[in-house]
């Protein structure tokens, strides 16, 4: 029994691969020599049929296959105990075909259960003569059953990765401490145009310009150490065409050991778009800085956002003085305000108004003072009071040629009152 046991710990140490159930079921078989070793897991969500794994017929295995769970030894295992039938497997189950076909005569089998305790499936022998050694069966499944169990976790697991990465819709490539390519999702095939077996194995870039290799295996070591990286680079497909892309490699560990997986994008609309704003915003600079008036650009908040040089000759004020400035910056004459919430409202608006500038509204002071020393001398010498009013440069020029037409139409009229005689003549 000892020796059968040091076989058991040896085989399902060295069960290691995509073939884990081939081999323990192989393996079972041998070391109980029996005719047959299987290993059966749920195939539906009802938990109404088992699918085999793995099972060894005669030494051979043979290609998995389904089978109903009612009606069988398996339906006393699954999610319970061990259970052994030493002999008249036949007699106990005459309607199960496969008992009949194979001329089973014992059967014994341990149930598989995850690390909650909710059943997977089970791992059994039967033969075509009676089991002798119960206890020996129990003990070499149960050895088995436990290393079935891993295999089964980390199968399931493996089919969850499998799911997400494949569902993936940004290209996915997986490597290694040594910068091999482990695996590749289907966007990754679509994006490159190289299927995943011509990909994995490779150690070289499949996309990126063989230039940028030495730069992102010194940033493929920094993600090994734990550090998120990042790089652009134009990209090419297998075809020659050309495309930009955006990775990023985040360290992740896979089966166990270190791994970074890298998580490419194509940014080829998002450069044009770019490239396109950049131009419209050059364009717009362009324009905005070249208007001779004065433009003073707000957000919905009344913030100042941009204003243009124009605007800075006319108000004195600097540029970065004013960005963010939610209050009016050259001073707005009675009757202004609503047109500023006119205009906040989408409606055109031109309120008329006095406006001083930073260099006026510094001296605006020392004129009121001087103003009001004049009055009190004026009112000291009985002569009525004579108030200048502040009007902006640009504005100047207009109101005295309207007040030199005012004149002139004023004087045409009196003349035309006159006498022809008296009128004066050029």
């Amino acid at each position: 029994m000892n020796d059968a046991l040091s076989r058991a710990a040896l085989a399902i140490s060295a069960a290691e691969g995509g073939e884990v159930f081939d081999r323990l079921a192989g393996e079972l078989a041998r070391i109980l020599g029996v005719d047959m070793g299987f290993i059966a897991a749920f195939d539906d969500p009802a938990r109404t049929r088992m699918r085999m794994l793995a099972f060894s017929l005669d030494g051979r295995i043979r290609p998995p296959f389904t089978y109903p769970l009612a009606d069988t030894p398996c339906a006393r295992v699954v999610g319970r105990e061990f259970h052994l039938l030493a002999a008249g497997a036949r007699q106990e189950f005459p309607a199960n075909d496969l008992i009949g076909r194979l001329g089973v005569e014992s059967y014994a089998a341990y149930p598989l259960n995850d690390a909650a305790g909710a059943p997977l499936g089970l791992i059994g022998a039967m033969h075509r003569q009676p089991l002798d050694n119960p206890a020996l069966c129990e003990a070499i499944l149960k050895i088995f059953a436990m290393r079935a169990t891993a295999a089964l976790e980390h199968s399931a697991g493996e089919a969850r990765y499998r799911a997400i990465f494949n569902a993936v819709a940004d290209s996915l490539v997986l490597r290694d401490a040594e910068f091999r390519v482990v695996d590749v999702n289907p966007a990754y095939e679509k994006m490159s145009g190289r299927p995943r077996a011509e990909a994995l194995g490779r150690s070289d870039l499949t996309m990126s310009p063989p230039e940028l290799t030495e730069r992102v295996r010194a940033m493929h070591a920094r993600a090994l150490a734990g550090e998120a990286v990042m790089f652009e680079a134009l990209a090419r497909r297998k075809n020659g065409e050309r495309f930009d892309i955006e990775t990023r490699g985040v360290p992740i560990q896979h089966e166990g050991r270190p791994h970074v997986l890298y998580i490419g994008r194509d940014i080829t609309a998002r450069k044009s778009a770019e490239v396109i704003l950049r131009s419209s915003e050059e364009q717009y600079r362009a324009i905005f800085n070249a208007a001779t008036d004065a433009l003073v650009l707000r957000d919905a908040g009344f913030r100042i956002v941009d204003v243009n040089p124009a605007y800075e000759a006319l108000s004195g004020y600097q540029r970065s003085e004013v960005l963010g400035i939610t209050a009016p910056t050259m001073r707005v004459a009675r009757g202004g305000a609503p047109g500023f919430a006119r205009a906040a409202q989408g409606r055109h608006a031109v309120p008329h108004r006095d406006l001083r500038g930073a260099d006026d509204l510094r001296r605006h002071a020392a004129r009121a003072l001087r103003r009001t020393r004049h009055q009190r001398a004026q009112a000291r010498r009985g002569r009525p009071a004579r108030e200048r009013g502040a009007v902006p440069l640009d504005l100047q020029r207009r109101r005295r040629r309207a007040r030199a037409a005012r004149r002139a139409g004023a004087r045409g009229g009196r003349q035309s009152r006159l006498p022809r005689d008296q009128r004066l003549h050029p």
